[in-house]
């Protein structure tokens, strides 16, 4: 089971988020920025997703403290423009998407080496991610 956590200031928007993502049977914990670098030393996370919210230097001490604790970690940003690609974006990240529920599942499995896009998954996450879909769609308004 994967290992998430979401950065970022909106209470109500990161606990949609997690569920969202616990959906996909994904071990999701949620932390306002300040509590961001305290969470990544206190446990490792394969993925680490920050909202918009999060400023620029703080993203950056984000995603080094991540990167350190585990090298194969990954940083999600979370930016309006989709349109964006990482290497534009100015902000530390391996990836950057739009933060709309399918968009973020469809990052999200990408990223973590799951099914996405066609591509093969391990059997937990396929017998999974149909489920999270129909909860992506009925959420698709809470986010965004």
């Amino acid at each position: 089971m994967a290992a998430i956590l979401c950065v970022g200031s909106d209470v109500e928007l990161l606990d949609t988020r997690a569920a969202v993502l616990r959906s996909m049977c994904a071990d999701v914990e949620w932390v306002s920025t300040g509590k961001a670098l305290e969470s990544i030393a206190g446990r490792p996370f394969d993925l680490v997703i920050l909202c918009h919210t999060v400023k620029q230097d703080e993203a950056r001490q984000i995603y080094d403290a991540t990167h350190r604790r585990v090298a194969t970690a990954k940083v999600l940003r979370l930016a309006r423009l989709s349109a964006w690609v990482v290497d534009n974006f100015g902000s530390p990240a391996d990836a950057v998407t739009d933060p709309s529920p399918l968009a973020l599942v469809d990052c999200v499995l990408e990223l973590l080496g799951m099914q996405a896009r066609g591509e093969t998954s391990p059997p937990a996450a396929e017998a999974h991610a149909p489920r999270a879909r129909q909860k992506t769609d009925a959420l698709q308004g809470r986010i965004g």
